[in-house]
């Protein structure tokens, strides 16, 4: 008489196999979605955390030596305002505004000495004057941006922030926070329903 083979179960897994697994898979896959998710900006990477560090960072000891840094903003093929402003030590910021913008020309301002210093020297703090990469294909369609820093008998530009599609995000980073410190708000169109409108209500046309 002939023996029946027992049925063979499917496999099953135990909790505590089960837990190994996960976790190996998880390690796997965190690698690549901290890149996806630092690259889609939902990240810091190491040098962002420590620009924001140092502007979190409440430092009344700064050098006081003379310095500036500027920003230049170029065209699109839209209607992106093409401006330069120029922060220094002193506190004093030039904005000069060729088109798209709200007031074209030169127009001059005053901030607190102590926060222009605080920038500037952040700045050159986070690195800047060696910042390296391999440039990368250029977007046509960006809105470029240029920063020049001059502080402590140094100086360096740097160009195709936006357009370069390698160039770090720091350096968006630290162009905002230009614009933010120097109040370039005041002499640009906010974007409202696809419109470009300034204070005043006047549409800035293409």
């Amino acid at each position: 008489m002939d023996r029946e083979e027992p049925e063979s179960s499917p496999l099953s897994l135990t909790p505590g196999v089960f837990v190994v697994l996960a976790a190996v898979l998880a390690c796997l896959a965190a690698p690549p979605t901290a890149f996806w998710l630092a690259d889609e900006s939902l990240l810091p990477w190491a040098e962002e955390l420590r620009w924001d560090r140092l502007r979190a960072a409440d430092d009344s000891t700064r050098d006081a030596a003379p310095g500036s840094v500027e920003l230049s903003r170029s065209g699109c093929f839209g209607s992106c305002p093409i401006y330069s402003v120029r922060v220094s030590t002193t506190g004093r910021v030039e904005f000069e505004g060729f088109a798209f913008v709200c007031a074209e020309g030169v127009q001059t301002a005053t901030i607190p000495e102590a926060r222009a210093r605080e920038l500037i020297a952040d700045i050159a703090d986070a690195g800047f004057f060696d910042l390296a990469w391999n440039q990368g294909d250029f977007i046509a369609d960006a809105s470029d941006s240029t920063l020049v820093l001059e502080y402590l008998g140094r100086r360096r530009s740097l160009p195709d922030i936006d357009a370069d599609s390698n160039s770090p995000r720091l350096l968006r980073r630290i162009a905002r926070e230009v614009d933010e410190v120097s109040g370039t708000r005041n002499w640009l169109p906010r974007l409202e329903r696809g419109r470009r409108i300034c204070a005043n209500g006047v549409v800035v046309r293409e």
